[in-house]
């Protein structure tokens, strides 16, 4: 299994278009309320990871940046609309075959809704602990919360 490589707070991360290749390139949002709970989605059955919670997001189109990525995926599963500048980049994990990139969120306009029939929780910190997520969520989940201390006044 390859090795896979974690980059946390990489001061010089770039937001690139992503080009036509054989690595997958994927984008999450840790979106947060103003009560600081984080909005989790369950991944639906039939798909690889079902009936486990993720932080919502999706497939970095050819040409797209991971913001543009973001934005559209969030409004195609939540239906809210977001700004690429109320994205903060927070962590990316990465091998040959995979580009993860995790995005803050405190900003959005519109409610969510489960526009892909999936189930929605809002999570706080002690929930988030106890839920069952895929892998790469799994990685980062644990530290969700402290960055989120560090980086905003809830």
């Amino acid at each position: 299994m390859a090795k896979r490589k974690i980059l946390n707070n990489f001061p010089k991360y770039k937001d690139k278009a992503v080009a036509s290749s054989s690595r997958f390139s994927v984008v999450a949002a840790v979106i947060i309320n103003d009560n600081g709970e984080i909005l989790l989605s369950m991944r639906q059955k039939g798909k690889m990871f079902a009936d486990l919670w993720e932080f919502p997001g999706g497939k970095v189109e050819a040409g797209e940046t991971e913001k543009t990525a973001l934005c559209r995926e969030l409004n195609e599963e939540l239906s809210v609309n977001v700004q690429e500048e109320d994205l903060q980049f927070f962590f990316c994990v990465e091998d040959e075959t995979i580009h993860f990139a995790f995005y803050f969120c405190r900003r959005w306009q519109g409610n969510p809704v489960p526009l892909e029939s999936q189930m929605l929780k809002w999570a706080n910190e002690k929930d988030l602990s106890a839920l069952p997520m895929p892998p790469t969520d799994e990685k980062i989940k644990k530290c969700v919360f402290a960055e989120i201390n560090k980086r905003y006044i809830l």
